[in-house]
């Protein structure tokens, strides 16, 4: 079918499609550049809170190595003690100090110390009188009070003739308690505090100012796009020789509100204040060059997004309208077509063209397939039926019969060779339990279907019915020209065509089947008896295993289960008496049932032969033993026994919980008071069994217990009485005499404890069913 309308309308989305990605990408882009924006502002308030702690922190330091120095150096003190007069010695040790402070702080531009007895300041070059000295209007600022924080910016020379710098000051008086002596002058170049500070950001990108309490900014020179004067020294007494209208763009001036305002006018978006030094930093994003294109560009993405959708929503308008044209005539079509039966149900609110167009085509697909779907019904009924007559053998039906009655139920009209096989899914009851219905149902269809594709790939014709819940039944109709011989060769395909399906199923399925194959027959009369050999093929799934195909020809002749009656009692009995040799009895047992190849039936009738035997040998111990037993190991074997499909599965579950409860019966008996005791007259039993004084009184006098008692505790813990134990002792003894010795039976009868040959002879022939001589004889 072309599909070109289909095409033609995926195609007219196209550019909506591509249009609204576009937008996205808007969208996204706006978005990152904005947590961009975001994260350089943070970043920016965090430098700026980084450089006004690192001036804080730095001009501190200095503080506290002056005061230090004032209240430490000895040099110091002496100077400023000294008499009137010039110490030359004094002086140099004075300036070498100064110089090491100046050392161990690079950011101190200039140190000098004022004496106020003779008027004289050191500096770190060299003496002066007061009125030699270029800085002395400041001395003089600091008369009544020498003790001063770090000035605003002002501008320093050490001589008249030098040019001057600006810098902030820090004086402390001596001593600092008492300032009568003089004071010392600490001067810091605002350059070297700009310096350290333009490492902390990138002035292409952002910028930062630092104010002092008048206004003035101390990080001059940086900023030429904002307005700030490269040569602050000229013009002193304009504060940092900048002119009113640089002036007006500083704020100086100006209240620190009015300040602030002005500042974020200019992109400032970080303002603090240094509770240290008074003095305010300022910082910001540069809004020039491509950054500040970029930043100017936010609005527009917004705008040219909102002008993309909306004509992204016309042109879906316009497309849907044009896309809609076949849907109306369509629905024109099907109003004309079932205008008489077109109804809206009461239970449809939205009732619009799509649900007409759906309404009207189910009823229409719901009149053509009714006819179809009902003839199919009764066929696959009455076909199922007739092949569970034939299975069943209640209708006789011969081969004229059948060529008429097949072609009815769409079967060969020819009968041929035709071969039952039963298909049985193993472990039903874990299939069931894995599954619920509806996928069981579906794992059996699935089942079929795949019967019938391999029978047809190999040019069969096969048709199958479930005669019960996990046995599917099928049968496979041969050509009559398969083979020359139609009683074997015929036989030998269909069983590859059945491994085949075997084969698909465990690799496919997580569960398998097991497929039993009856007889070829000829006749439709014979039908029935193909269908019992498959069903007696399936019994033989215990001996073979499950998952795999048994054909009726290769099961062999059982064994009568009479033959593995008197090992079930051996076994029975050697687990009572919790001889070790149990073990090898029931392997023993396993064995010759596997050799045997006996059906289910059979298998199950000697397992609970085994089982009851086992129950009545536990109880001859005691309630105790009996009681133990049917609460732990009686259910399992039970359980067992109900959900086993195989002999090998049950082979390995049976020793087990055997084991499990003679490990209990040990425990049991050993928690018995009486248990050592018995075992020691166990022991001297078996050690002495030859004696023939050896009886219950003889023991009685050994262990000093009534031989009545003592009798009644050997049948409790080993489940035989004291004279069956030694008689079989006896007879054990004897069979290996005669087996292995030339001795005569009198003779035999001497070593075994007998002092009369008859009694030996009638004991023996009681035990083991033969006289000595023909024992003998037979070995």
């Amino acid at each position: 079918m072309n599909k070109s309308w289909f095409y033609r309308t995926l195609l007219s989305y196209i550019p909506v499609f591509f249009i609204v990605t576009a937008f996205l990408f808007f969208i996204f882009f706006y978005t990152l550049n904005d947590q961009n924006k975001k994260q350089t502002y943070q970043a920016n308030q965090f430098v700026a809170q980084q450089a006004i702690r690192f001036i804080d922190t730095s001009l501190k330091s200095i503080d506290e190595k002056l005061t230090l120095e004032i209240m430490r150096n000895q040099d110091f003190l002496q100077f400023f003690s000294a008499d009137q007069g010039s110490d030359l010695n004094l002086d140099v040790k004075v300036m070498n100090s100064m110089r090491d402070l100046k050392i161990t702080n690079p950011l101190i531009d200039s140190i000098y110390l004022v004496r106020y007895k003779d008027q004289v300041v050191l500096s770190n070059s060299t003496s002066y009188s007061f009125e030699q000295f270029a800085d002395y209007a400041f001395i003089q600022s600091l008369a009544e009070s020498p003790n001063r924080s770090w000035s605003d910016q002002r501008a320093f020379s050490e001589f008249s003739s030098e040019t001057s710098r600006q810098v902030i000051t820090l004086s402390r008086g001596v001593p600092i308690f008492d300032p009568q002596k003089g004071i010392v002058v600490i001067n810091v170049k605002t350059d070297s505090l700009q310096n350290q500070v333009s490492q902390l950001y990138n002035p292409k990108v952002s910028f930062m100012h630092l104010f002092d309490r008048q206004g003035k900014n101390l990080f001059h020179g940086v900023d030429q796009d904002q307005g700030y004067d490269q040569n602050p020294d000229q013009g002193q007494e304009q504060g940092l020789g900048l002119s009113q209208d640089q002036d007006q763009s500083l704020g100086l001036g100006q209240t620190e509100a009015e300040r602030e305002t002005a500042a974020a006018s200019k992109g400032a978006v970080s303002t603090y204040v240094s509770d240290y030094t008074g003095w305010t930093i300022e910082s910001g994003i540069r809004q020039t060059g491509i950054i500040g294109f970029i930043l100017s560009l936010y609005n527009i993405w917004i705008a040219v997004g909102i002008i993309v959708v909306i004509a992204a929503i016309i042109w879906m308008i316009i497309v849907t309208k044009r896309n809609y044209k076949p849907i109306e005539l369509i629905v024109s079509k099907l109003q004309l077509h079932s205008k008489d039966r077109a109804e809206i149900p009461a239970d449809v609110k939205d009732w619009n063209e799509m649900t007409f167009i759906e309404s009207t085509l189910v009823n229409m697909i719901k009149e053509s397939n009714e006819w179809e779907r009902q003839f199919a019904e009764d066929l696959h009924v009455k076909r199922n039926y007739f092949m569970y007559e034939l299975l069943e053998g209640t209708r006789q039906i011969g081969l004229e019969e059948w060529e008429r009655q097949a072609p009815k139920f769409e079967l060969p009209g020819t009968f041929g060779l035709q071969m039952i096989f039963i298909m049985e899914i193993d472990r039903y009851m874990e299939f069931c339990e894995e599954y619920n219905q509806a996928d069981q149902k579906l794992l059996k269809f699935v089942v079929s279907t795949v019967i019938k594709e391999s029978a047809a790939a190999n040019k069969y014709n096969v048709w199958t019915l479930w005669t019960s819940a996990n046995q599917l039944t099928g049968v496979i109709q041969i050509p009559l020209n398969s083979s020359s011989d139609p009683s074997l060769e015929p036989l030998v395909k269909p069983l590859q065509v059945l491994e085949e399906i075997r084969a698909w199923m465990e690799q496919n399925l997580h569960f398998t089947g097991t497929i039993g194959v009856g007889e070829i027959v000829e006749h439709p009369m014979n039908v029935r008896d193909s269908f019992k050999e498959a069903l007696e093929a399936l019994q033989y799934k215990m001996v073979y295993g499950a998952n795999r195909v048994i054909s009726h020809q290769e099961v062999q002749a059982a064994t009568d289960v009479h033959e593995h009656l008197q090992l079930i009692h051996t076994i029975a009995g050697a687990y009572r008496a919790s001889q070790g040799k149990w073990e090898v009895e029931l392997e023993h047992f396993f064995e010759k049932i596997s050799s045997s190849v006996l059906i289910r039936d059979d298998i199950i009738s000697l397992l609970n032969s085994l089982t009851f035997y086992l129950n009545r040998s536990i109880g001859s111990l005691g309630n105790e033993f009996l009681d133990l037993w049917k609460a732990s190991a009686l259910p399992k074997l039970h359980d067992i026994l109900e959900t086993f499909e195989t002999l090998e599965e049950i082979h390995k579950q049976y020793p087990i919980v055997l084991e499990q409860f003679a490990k209990q019966m040990g425990e049991l008996r050993e928690s018995r008071n009486h248990h050592m005791l018995i075992n020691e007259v166990k022991g001297h039993i078996q050690n002495h069994f030859t004696n023939p004084n050896l009886s219950l009184d003889y023991l009685s006098d050994q262990f000093g217990m009534n031989g009545k008692y003592l009798s009644k505790l050997f049948k409790e813990e080993f489940g035989t009485k004291f004279v069956d134990f030694l008689i079989d002792l006896r007879m054990q003894h004897a069979k290996q005499l005669l087996t292995e010795t030339t001795l005569t039976v009198q003779e035999i009868a001497e070593k075994v404890g007998y002092a009369s040959p008859i009694s030996f002879i009638r004991t023996f022939k009681k035990a083991t069913g033969v006289p000595p001589g023909d024992y003998r004889k037979e070995r």
